[in-house]
């Protein structure tokens, strides 16, 4: 079970990392904002994490004779997730804080900028310190690594247990 777990999620995790830079240079090159390239990014998470689901089969077809029971398919396409969400929480904490430190800054401002269409003067006050805020804590390596991680966890969960569901014996 250790070679599937390290099989599919290496292979999640490449196809994460691969589609995460890709759309960090389509983005420098277009120009594109923030919340173009955030939205970029949850369909790399779902094709990359779609390997926990070849995992899961290919467990139950090569080494358990063609069945497996929704708490092993769950237990071993959460192990397959790990690699990815802490590859890819790796290397997004490794981008926004070495090779474009000035990352968050840019989402600030963007977010500030689009901020100003529509808000009251007085809400506008308020809403600017708040992003600022939540800026601030982002910019922490050790948040970033975290929101990171438990945000391709909680994606690779829902896979996991889609597939689970979809694979067990019945």
């Amino acid at each position: 079970m250790k070679r599937i777990v390290v099989r599919y999620g290496l292979y999640g995790a490449l196809v994460e990392v691969a589609f995460f830079f890709v759309s960090l240079v389509i983005a420098g090159v277009t120009k594109a904002n923030y919340e173009v390239l955030k939205i970029n990014c949850y369909p790399a998470i779902v094709v990359s994490l779609s390997f926990t689901y070849f995992g899961i089969r290919y467990y139950r077809d090569h080494f358990n004779n063609g069945t497996i029971s929704f708490n092993k398919a769950l237990k071993l396409g959460m192990l397959i997730v790990l690699i990815p969400a802490a590859c890819f929480a790796f290397s997004d904490t490794i981008y926004d804080t070495i090779l474009d430190p000035n990352f968050y800054d840019r989402v600030e401002a963007d977010k500030i900028r689009t901020l100003g269409q529509g808000v009251f003067a007085g809400d506008l006050s308020a809403k600017v310190v708040m992003i600022k805020n939540q800026i601030n804590f982002y910019k922490n390596p050790v948040v970033n690594f975290a929101a990171m991680f438990i945000t391709v966890s909680f994606f690779g969960l829902v896979i996991t247990v889609f597939s689970a569901l979809r694979l067990r014996a019945v």
